[in-house]
């Protein structure tokens, strides 16, 4: 303290540059300190980002597998994620697969699954141009093509083509 005092008396310039260190070690903001600061700091952002990340893994498996209760999913690893159980269960949950429901249709012929009514068979059953390009006909019994085939005189495959 007093070789301090003595300093001042007989060097004031000297003096405020004493000063001046000692502020910088009292209050830790010399550059190595403010230089690990600024790293504690992006540290601190990175494990910031990183932990609401993995906090939020189950509500991010489940809108990626477009899960049907992706929105219940996000809720609750909101809002019961802080506790362990609530976390592990919305990851249990989105990754379960939901199962079909057991619900029985029953659909009349000639109606629609929606109600409407089918219109009759595109075509009623009889002898038509053969679809598999044989140049004949083959008989069309109003639902599907059959195996009978025959073919056309010569003068009306010419005419049909």
């Amino acid at each position: 303290m007093t070789s301090s005092l003595l300093l001042q008396l007989t060097d004031p310039s000297a003096a405020t540059t004493q000063l001046a260190q000692g502020y910088y070690n009292d209050y830790g903001t010399d550059p190595e300190t403010e230089a690990f600061l600024s790293l504690a700091g992006l540290a601190f952002w990175v494990v910031l980002i990183v932990g609401a990340v993995l906090y939020f893994v189950p509500a991010i498996i489940a809108m990626t597998r477009h899960h049907p209760n992706t929105a219940a999913i996000v809720i609750l690893n909101l809002l019961a994620g802080w506790t362990f159980i609530g976390w592990v269960g919305a990851a249990v949950w989105s990754f379960t697969t939901p199962q079909a429901s057991n619900t029985t249709v029953y659909v009349q012929p000639g109606v629609t699954a929606a109600g409407a009514r089918m219109s009759a068979s595109p075509s009623p059953p009889g002898w038509h141009p053969d679809p598999h390009g044989t140049g004949g006909q083959r008989w069309w019994d109003g639902q599907t093509w059959t195996n009978h085939v025959h073919a056309l005189p010569e003068a009306q495959q010419r005419a049909v083509r």
